[in-house]
């Protein structure tokens, strides 16, 4: 087995050094901003488990519940960084089972290392960077499989794309993908009982979401509805795609992937052909349904490992400073060029854009200037001066007016770090999931909504309707909650109880 995995032997230690100061740095500034509204989510559906909630399977969450339980925020963040890991061991691993040699698979891990789109995923944790190291694990058992094509490996391919769908339904796209390409490239192999057995594991695994999903009528495909909506549909998402290989993917590593797409479609690359097939179909199902554009980013690992077989890398030798120009990387007793040639200046100007824009190293401020690139570093900002400010409001109403907010972050926010200011009431929100955590009983006769309402919207439901107080930043500082004028109103003179006024406060989005 461990024959299969090496292929031509893996450099497993500049690749895990590769990996351990990617993570050290990722360490260095995981908390510095604070908590995502995301990750607030997360650790609350945790809290209420289930085989899946209105929006994502059932991984996200139960992850994140115990990992917040054993330390906090570091212990959530600590997950997105083992994932980002993942991702860059394995696209080293996956250069080998290409047949790349030492300096090549280091290029090609350090390009996951440098490439915007997996830094800025894994500055939180969530369904995006689980996916990513799904498929990461996926794309080397598959390589595997094809090559030797014995059932262990479709077998553990499928379990791993199995258990991937309970982490982001997405894969499901990417197992569509891998079998239009071995059934375009390697169509001998689907006469074996390999990847029959992969289809079984990955479905036998998937059920329980997919079961889930069906018993609840189907939220999840209505929750994907609206988020090609917000798209701009197919056409929307098509227009924005070209993002992906030309910015997120890292504009000084646009030759990489290049040079991987090229060499896939050479004869040097034949043998992983079916990779090509499997890009275009998993890109093509995603601007169909009007995907986001990050969704088929894992697609660049593969791209990035062929990358590095075909790109020229310095190798100098112990002694001497004799170069050698070869994609594979001819010597094995060397050091790589600081540089790693023109590919390795690529990754480092890469990881400098990429740690600015997508990690929490810069100024609030300078984040905030910076929104128009990255929007969710500043979602990671204020929200203990949030908390305080309800605290602060709700002291002056009796223990039992509980809180209405207008999103799963700003009722996560108010759970987890509301009681540590003091803010020990219930909260309540009609957001995605929490519609399954309601309504509570009674009437609403006194109720204290916190968030970004639109004008209006509140006296729908209550009578008298009055602004307590704005919620605020420090001078300059912006996120989504002072952008969309948030705010904290005392609600009064209800229009129903709160069954009969539910469903219409019930929003997914």
């Amino acid at each position: 087995m461990r024959a299969a995995i090496d292929g031509g032997g893996i450099a497993w230690r500049p690749i895990a050094l590769m990996a351990a100061v990617a993570g050290a740095f990722h360490l260095m500034v995981a908390t510095r901003y604070g908590w995502h509204h995301d990750e607030f989510y997360y650790v609350i559906c945790g809290r209420h488990p289930a085989f899946g909630y209105v929006d994502q399977p059932p991984a996200a969450p139960l992850l994140a519940r115990f990992a917040d339980a054993a330390g906090g925020l570091f212990g959530v963040r600590l997950l997105a960084i083992v994932a980002q890991l993942v991702c860059i061991v394995l696209t080293g691993v996956l250069a080998s089972q290409f047949g790349a040699r030492r300096a090549a698979q280091t290029l090609a891990a350090a390009a996951v290392a440098a490439c915007p789109v997996f830094v800025a995923a894994s500055m939180l944790f969530g369904t995006t960077v689980l996916d990513q190291a799904a498929w990461a694990a996926v794309f080397v058992l598959v390589t595997c499989a094809l090559r030797e094509n014995r059932v262990r490996w479709w077998a553990a391919s499928g379990a791993v794309a199995g258990l991937g769908f309970e982490g982001k339904n997405t894969i499901a796209v990417l197992v569509l993908g891998i079998a239009v390409g071995v059934v375009v490239h390697r169509r001998e192999v689907v006469r074996t009982p390999g990847p029959w057995v992969a289809w079984a594991v990955a479905g036998v695994l998937a059920a329980p979401n997919v079961v889930w999903d069906a018993l609840h009528g189907w939220p999840n495909l209505t929750m994907d509805h609206t988020l090609s909506q917000q798209q701009g549909g197919p056409l929307g998402s098509l227009a924005r795609m070209p993002e992906l290989p030309l910015l997120l993917a890292g504009p000084p590593l646009i030759g990489l992937w290049w040079l991987g797409l090229r060499w896939l479609r050479s004869p040097e690359g034949r043998a992983h052909r079916w990779l090509v097939p499997t890009a275009a179909v998993v890109t093509a199902v995603f601007v169909c349904g009007g995907g986001k554009v990050y969704y088929p980013a894992p697609l660049l690992m593969p791209l990035f490992a062929a990358g590095a077989v075909a790109a020229p890398i310095q190798w100098y030798p112990r002694r001497g400073l004799r170069s050698a120009v070869d994609g594979a990387g001819q010597s094995t007793r060397g050091w790589l060029s600081p540089g790693l040639g023109r590919g390795g200046r690529g990754v480092a100007i890469s990881a400098l854009v990429a740690a600015v824009i997508g990690l929490p190293i810069l100024p609030p401020a300078a984040s905030t200037a910076l929104r128009f690139v990255n929007p969710e570093l500043m979602q990671t900002y204020g929200w203990p001066r949030f908390t305080h400010e309800v605290a602060v409001a709700a002291a002056a109403q009796p223990a039992s007016v509980p809180i209405f907010t207008s999103d799963f972050g700003e009722a996560g926010a108010l759970t987890i770090l509301g009681p540590g200011a003091g803010l020990r009431r219930p909260v309540y929100s009609g957001h995605d999931n929490y519609v399954y955590w309601g309504p509570p009983a009674g009437t609403p006769d006194t109720v204290l909504c916190v968030g970004k309402f639109p004008a209006g919207y509140l006296s729908r439901f209550w009578g008298q309707v009055t602004e307590v107080a704005p919620i605020t930043l420090p001078a300059g500082l912006k996120n989504a909650e002072t952008d969309r004028h948030a705010a904290i109103y005392l609600c009064r003179q209800p229009r129903g109880t709160w069954a009969q006024l539910w469903p219409q406060l019930h929003h997914v989005d």
